[in-house]
C-alpha cells in the first residue's frame, strides 16, 4: 500500500505523514431529528436520547462514553441504540432519522452545509487527534502515488513537505 489513512498523532515507525484533518467530533442527526429534540438543553440529556454507536472491530474510535467523560458527564452508560460497524453507515443512519451520531466536522461538513444532517457544534470536542496521510520513509512513492499524495494535501491544506 503506498498511501494510508490512520488516525493518531502523525508518528509511526518508518512512516512520514501530513495532517489532513484535526479530530473534532459533535452530535449529528437528521434536521427533523435535531428539532425534535426539544427536551435536549443541555448535554447529559443526550443520554436519554436515541444514540447510533460506531463499532469498528480493528480500529480504536472514541466512544460515546468518551465524549460524555470529556465533558465530565461520568458514570454514564449511553444506552443500547443502534450499533454499527462502518462510519458510512452511521452517517447514513443519521440522514434516515435513527438517532445522534458522531460527526467528525471534516466528513459531516459537507453533510451539514447539503442540510442532509445538523449539528450541535456547540458540543464540539477536539480529541488531539488527528487524520494523517501516511507513506513509507524508505521507499519512495512511484510517480503516481506522489502525485495523489501532493492533490490530497493541497485539498486538505496540508503541507507535502512534512
Amino acid at each position: 500500500i503506498s498511501l494510508a489513512v490512520r488516525r493518531g498523532d502523525g508518528s509511526w515507525p518508518g512512516c512520514e505523514s501530513a495532517l489532513i484533518a484535526r479530530e473534532i467530533i459533535f452530535p449529528v442527526a437528521a434536521p427533523q431529528v435535531m428539532a425534535g429534540a426539544v427536551e435536549l438543553k443541555t448535554l447529559p440529556d443526550l443520554v436519554r436520547q436515541r444514540l447510533i454507536h460506531l463499532e469498528e472491530p480493528v480500529r480504536e474510535r472514541p466512544r460515546w462514553r468518551d465524549w460524555f467523560a470529556h465533558f465530565g458527564v461520568h458514570d454514564v452508560r449511553p444506552p443500547g441504540g443502534l450499533r454499527l460497524n462502518d462510519y458510512a453507515l452511521v452517517l447514513q443512519a443519521a440522514m434516515a432519522a435513527e438517532g445522534f451520531a458522531f460527526g467528525w466536522k471534516h466528513v459531516a461538513d459537507p453533510l451539514i452545509r447539503q442540510g442532509v444532517l445538523a449539528a450541535r457544534r456547540e458540543w464540539c470536542w477536539e480529541t488531539g487527534k488527528g487524520f494523517y496521510l501516511v507513506w513509507s520513509k524508505t521507499r519512495p512513492l512511484l510517480p503516481e502515488a506522489a502525485a495523489t499524495r501532493d492533490w490530497i494535501l493541497s485539498e486538505s491544506g496540508a503541507d507535502a513537505t512534512r
